[in-house]
């Protein structure tokens, strides 16, 4: 019996230092992928900001617990929106996160997943940067596009269109899976024709085509909307 609880105490020690090893290991190489990340500066726009809260009990573990028991962890975050549209997302302090709102637009200088500035400016008059879809020549057929789509990065007004071939659209739509607000958006043919397109209840989207003056409305899934979208524009 004695021998027995031996073992087990030198198999839990054995454990405990591996785990701690492999801890140590994934740790240094986070260190090194860190360092080596190249800093990149670039326009930008803040998407979002986010916080999210959890409660801790004294095994560290999560889950719904008395606050007198346990206490609170509480992680902060924003993500940008960048000039050649990808997105990055990165960790703060709370001191740190109040200072970015939703939409603040400028010049962010990052490495890896540090924010090492950002410098907020307005947009210049007269001269919109583009921050949503890639800076590149569109493709035919291609119309312009304006509507609102907060949590997925995209707000344009009406008096402010922008250009948009399929590629951009299968842009639009990519990202609009993960935005669960009621967005729409309009866009419109060289000819004039116009196709409004808004988040319906569930999984459904509701799309109306004005050709030559005369509306129809239909609902369509969200998964049958990029090829709804091109074949309008073809």
């Amino acid at each position: 019996m004695g021998d027995t609880i031996v073992i087990i105490a030198l198999a839990a020690v054995v454990i405990a230092f591996v785990a701690i090893g492999a801890a140590v290991a994934v740790t240094m190489k986070q260190a090194k992928i860190q360092r080596d990340a190249p800093e990149i500066r670039t326009t930008a726009t803040v998407l979002r900001t986010m916080s999210d809260h959890a409660v801790r009990n004294e095994n560290f573990s999560s889950g719904t617990v008395d606050s007198a028991g346990g206490f609170e962890v509480s992680s902060s975050y924003v993500e940008f929106a960048l000039k050649d549209g990808k997105t990055v997302r990165f960790k703060l302090k709370k001191k740190d996160w109040l200072r970015y709102h939703d939409g603040d637009f400028g010049t962010l200088t990052y490495k890896g997943r540090l924010i090492l500035d950002f410098q907020k400016r307005r947009q210049p008059v007269g001269k919109e940067e583009e921050t949503f879809f890639p800076s590149r020549p569109k493709t035919e057929p291609a119309g312009t596009l304006y509507g609102e789509a907060k949590r997925a990065g995209f707000v344009r007004t009406s008096d402010k269109p922008v250009a948009v071939d399929g590629e951009d659209l299968a842009f639009l739509v990519g990202r609009l899976g993960d935005d669960p607000t009621d967005w729409f958006f309009v866009l419109t043919r060289k000819n004039g024709d116009v196709l409004q397109v808004e988040r319906s209840e569930g999984d459904a989207v509701e799309a109306t085509t004005t050709l030559a003056g005369v509306e129809s409305l239909e609902t369509i899934p969200f998964d049958g909307l990029l090829a709804r979208l091109k074949r309008f524009l073809d």
